[in-house]
């Protein structure tokens, strides 16, 4: 009856496809990839894919299967019993509702659904996430996306002053915590759990499926994580919020480099990602540059500002929320700078969180920050002026190819490791990332701002569907946001810029 309840139901489909061929304990025959049997695999995210559709009141699965052969010598008996034996079967067993499987279905479904009902709230709420109580945020390992099923997990549970309450359409009112506009800290001791936190936030920005621990976690969809990486390209970014004068001699306001150091390539990520449109930034002590974050009163004394050209973020954290609407989560174990300028400061202590905001500002006393907080921010804040002339190389139109954490595309070989938001899924995100990248060029001939460019791909596929970004009929399709577009296209060694 709405979108979000038809991606809940073909997500359900196609793992329901994929759990039928695992029960069939098929065989591959032949060499090569001939005799094999598959669909995407979805991860723990409920995305709309090109795996399982719904077109004109028909339900269309796109399998793949390589038909059998030992070379180049066709194995017909075993092509026969694969397409009108095993995928009949699939039909049967996938596709036909049963009674046994409807009220599975609806589950599913009205969980997603209810994930999007409570995003959706959010923003009149003045939140920027929510973590219902009860929730399993541990995954058993870095690769491995499912909920950890240890019996020592803890259950997250909010703290009394940070509760709130959202409203679904299937379980009626869900209580958890909060996490209000503005600046919030996550801070406590190493292993207690802090990062697992952002990460769950991060991940909020999808829906999940049920059983995964993380269905009442929800974030705003413009959220963006903001990492360091060094070696990353960066072309034509008004960096001057956070760099001043350059010992090199580059302008900070149309900076470029090949090669950029951990502190300029988050800083470049930043006004990246407001320029593609993110509403809240979310940062971990661990994966960003220290220098980019904060610097305490020593080294000040020691390296005056004349001496240094970073601009740290602490300087701005509070501007950039009153000025120009951005909030900011960041996990902080090592250092306090940040207490002073938070709205909510949230304290980790063995799995259990703590709403510490006040005892924070006690800490802080008379460090608030005022002289650095002062002001308006400059012009660079308002968002990039940038317009794109050229994404790709301008050699022939070839297909993307994802290896390990690179999407190589035209030429081109674009890392795709900072963007930590990616659906999880095997490749097939980073591989729609880059069938997106190549129908930018139609868009190219004006011009566009990049966020004019991004809303021509949204458009395409909402008309369209997915196939609008593929070249061929494809079941491997993920819509991805268009702030992990967005950072594909900035990532490109082969951007220009006008």
């Amino acid at each position: 009856s709405n979108s979000s309840r038809r991606i809940g139901f073909c997500d359900y489909l196609t793992r329901a496809v994929g759990r039928i061929i695992d029960e069939s304990g098929r065989v591959r025959t032949g060499s090569g990839n001939s005799g094999c049997l598959e669909i995407a695999r979805p991860g723990q995210e409920i995305v709309e894919r090109s795996s399982v559709q719904l077109i004109a009141g028909f339900v269309e699965a796109r399998v793949y299967t390589g038909l059998p052969a030992r070379g180049r010598r066709i194995l017909a008996d075993e092509a026969c019993a694969l397409l009108l034996g095993e995928i009949p079967k699939i039909v049967e067993g996938a596709l036909v509702v049963k009674s046994a499987n409807e009220d599975r279905i609806r589950h599913h479904v009205d969980v997603s659904e209810d994930q999007d009902v409570m995003r959706s709230q959010l923003r009149s709420r003045g939140l920027v996430g929510f973590v219902a109580d009860g929730s399993v945020l541990p995954r058993r390992s870095g690769d491995d996306d499912r909920p950890l099923d240890d019996a020592g997990v803890v259950p997250f549970r909010s703290p009394e002053s940070g509760k709130v309450w959202l409203t679904t359409r299937h379980q009626g009112e869900i209580e958890g915590l909060g996490i209000r506009e503005g600046v919030t800290v996550i801070t406590g001791g190493g292993y207690h759990g802090k990062s697992t936190f952002l990460q769950a936030l991060e991940r909020g920005v999808y829906n999940h499926v049920p059983g995964d621990g993380r269905e009442g976690v929800v974030t705003v969809a413009s959220a963006a994580k903001i990492r360091a990486e060094e070696g990353r390209s960066i072309r034509s970014v008004d960096v001057s919020p956070f760099l001043q004068t350059l010992p090199t001699g580059q302008d900070p306001l149309d900076f470029s480099t090949q090669n950029a150091s951990g502190s300029t390539s988050q800083a470049a990520s930043v006004i990246e990602s407001m320029e593609a449109g993110a509403t809240a930034l979310l940062l971990d002590e661990d994966t960003s540059a220290a220098n980019f974050l904060a610097r305490d009163d020593r080294m000040r004394m020691l390296i005056p500002g004349s001496g240094e050209p970073i601009r740290p973020l602490i300087e701005s954290v509070r501007r950039l929320h009153t000025q120009r609407g951005i909030s900011t989560v960041l996990v902080a174990g090592a250092s306090g700078s940040f207490f002073a300028s938070a709205d909510q400061v949230f304290k980790w202590d063995s799995f259990v969180v703590e709403d510490v905001t006040q005892e924070a500002r006690c800490i802080a006393g008379d460090s608030t920050g005022d002289d650095l907080q002062e002001g308006e921010l400059n012009e660079a804040w308002k968002g990039s002026d940038r317009r794109i002339s050229s994404v790709l190389p301008s050699s022939s139109r070839k297909g993307p190819r994802v290896r390990g954490n690179f999407l190589e595309i035209e030429g081109e070989s674009i890392r795709l490791d900072g963007l930590e938001q990616i659906v999880r899924d095997g490749g097939n995100a980073a591989h729609s990332l880059g069938c997106a990248l190549v129908i930018c060029e139609e868009a190219l001939g004006s011009n566009p701002r990049i966020r004019e460019l991004l809303e021509f791909v949204e458009r395409s596929m909402d008309t369209l569907g997915l196939d609008r970004i593929s070249a061929r009929i494809a079941g491997n399709l993920i819509r991805t946001r268009s702030l992990e577009l967005a950072g594909a296209i900035n990532r490109s060694r082969s951007l220009k810029v006008c």
